[in-house]
């Protein structure tokens, strides 16, 4: 159940990475963020993490849009090792400042659901937030994919990259498109990690995803084209 979660995780970064061509080292923080967003809505609001996951993915989709316009779009040629240090400088200074506001003890929720199990059959149990994390992971995921697939911005998306040089040509607003896709793998990062709340505990070692870039012939041989047919590119989070 858990590998839906880590599906979503990898979907907004596939989305990130197929639309802008780079590996956002900052994604790890951003499912940080979305953990503490929901912790704080639990804890002083009393909100559920199942209804907060919605207030948290809207905060990091804002964040990660103004992310793209006030850090990432003024970097000369968005050139990959600019990139690349500078998300890794933002995820630094994001769990720093969590540390700072949180402190470094470990943080948890206690929902009432999570005394509840749920069975099917005699022999198998399973306890009910992870199955309704499972499920509301699969329905962002089924609902991105439909975004991506079948709306106006899916198809901008997608045409930017394929040849970003070229969309503009074809009407496309570029640099906002880029600011939405990246809004919408921040937003995808903090509903995961909005769900994983109730299940396991939020510090800032939350924010250390690993990401495994695995490239056969596309990254290593072929800078970032990954439109060759002997290149791809696999994005696994766990």
């Amino acid at each position: 159940m858990t590998g839906a979660l880590y599906a979503l995780i990898g979907m907004g970064m596939a989305l990130i990475f197929g639309v802008m061509r780079i590996v956002n080292f900052a994604h790890g923080a951003f499912l940080m963020m979305g953990m503490y967003v929901t912790f704080v809505l639990y804890d002083r609001l009393h909100l559920s993490p199942y209804i907060g996951f919605l207030v948290a993915g809207g905060l990091l989709f804002v964040f990660g849009f103004l992310t793209y316009l006030l850090v990432l779009r003024p970097l000369p040629g968005q050139e990959s090792f600019m990139v690349i240090l500078v998300t890794m400088g933002l995820s630094l200074i994001l769990v720093d400042a969590s540390q700072l506001i949180f402190g470094a003890d470990y943080h948890q929720i206690n929902i009432p659901l999570q005394s509840t199990n749920i069975h099917l059959g005699p022999h198998i149990a399973m306890n009910a937030p992870w199955l309704v994390s499972f499920g509301i992971a699969i329905a962002m995921g089924s609902a991105m994919y439909w975004f991506v697939m079948h709306t106006m911005f899916g198809r901008a998306a997608r045409a930017v990259a394929q040849n970003r040089y070229s969309a503009p040509l074809m009407g496309i607003n570029v640099n906002r498109v880029q600011a939405m896709a990246f809004g919408m793998g921040a937003a995808a990062a903090g509903i995961a990690g909005a769900l994983l709340l109730p299940l396991l505990y939020v510090f800032q070692k939350s924010a250390s995803v690993p990401v495994e870039v695995v490239c056969d012939g596309g990254i290593g041989r072929h800078g970032l084209d990954t439109r060759r047919g002997d290149g791809g590119t696999g994005l696994g989070c766990g």
